[in-house]
């Protein structure tokens, strides 16, 4: 794997997402000088998917909603992020949580993030 900063054209896709965002211009900066791994599990993507083809559409268009969604693979396949699938052994947890917290809600992602950082046993 190679680190962000080798990564070439790394982390466009963050330049385009909620520019609106109070702190949209501290997160930028954090994506484009962190030097280490970033870890976006796989759950995520449709997540963030759904996000650029909704609010990023309907804020600059549908050709920058693309252009956004597209960025993002290229990231991806770039190195600049390691996609992280959720394991078949982690499915029983996140299902417990997301029944332990049926009126919250927590959805399957959110727990996805929570058993990510349990301790493994």
């Amino acid at each position: 794997m190679r680190r962000a900063s080798e990564a070439p054209g790394r982390r466009r896709a963050g330049l385009r997402l909620s520019a609106d965002d109070p702190d949209h211009a501290t997160c930028t900066a954090l994506l484009e000088t962190f030097d280490g791994e970033l870890i976006i599990p796989q759950l995520v993507l449709a997540e963030v998917s759904y996000f650029i083809n909704t609010r990023v559409k309907r804020a600059l268009g549908a050709k920058a909603a693309a252009a956004t969604e597209l960025a993002l693979i290229e990231d991806i396949q770039a190195g600049s992020f390691s996609v992280e699938p959720v394991a078949l052994e982690d499915w029983p947890r996140i299902a417990e949580l997301v029944g332990q917290y049926r009126d919250f809600p927590l959805g399957m992602t959110d727990a996805r993030h929570r058993t990510a950082g349990e301790p493994v046993a």
